[in-house]
C-alpha cells in the first residue's frame, strides 16, 4: 500500500507520519527539476524533533530518482513516528513510500 505520495518543500518536512505499526517496503526520491537537489532522509520516534539520519546530504541530479529500498528496507515504524525529508529546493522533490501494516 502506498503510505505517502508527496512533494517536499524547501527544508525539513514531515514526508510520513504513522498512525499504525508499519513496515516500509519500498521508497524513491525522485528530483523533478534540471539541476541538482540535496536531500535528506531521517526516521524520527514519537515526540522527538531529532531522528537517526538514513541520508544525509545526497546530491540528486536533474531528473534522477535514487531508490530507498537499501536505506529503508524492513524499516518499522511504530505509532506516531514519522519520515522526515530535507530538501534544499521546494517542489523539486517527489518522495514515495510503500509499505504494509506489521504486527
Amino acid at each position: 500500500m502506498i503510505l505517502a505520495a508527496t512533494t517536499a518543500p524547501a527544508g525539513t518536512s514531515t514526508a510520513f507520519r504513522a498512525t499504525r505499526r508499519v513496515r516500509i517496503t519500498q521508497g524513491t526520491l525522485s528530483n523533478r527539476s534540471s539541476g541538482a537537489v540535496t536531500v535528506s532522509l531521517a526516521l524520527v520516534a514519537r515526540d522527538s524533533a531529532d531522528g537517526f539520519n538514513v541520508i544525509s546530504s545526497y546530491s540528486l541530479a536533474g531528473y534522477d530518482t535514487v531508490s530507498l529500498t537499501g536505506y529503508l528496507a524492513d524499516a518499522v515504524l511504530d505509532s506516531g513516528e514519522r519520515v522526515f525529508v530535507t530538501a534544499s529546493t521546494g517542489s523539486a522533490v517527489d518522495v514515495v513510500l510503500t509499505g504494509e501494516d506489521t504486527p
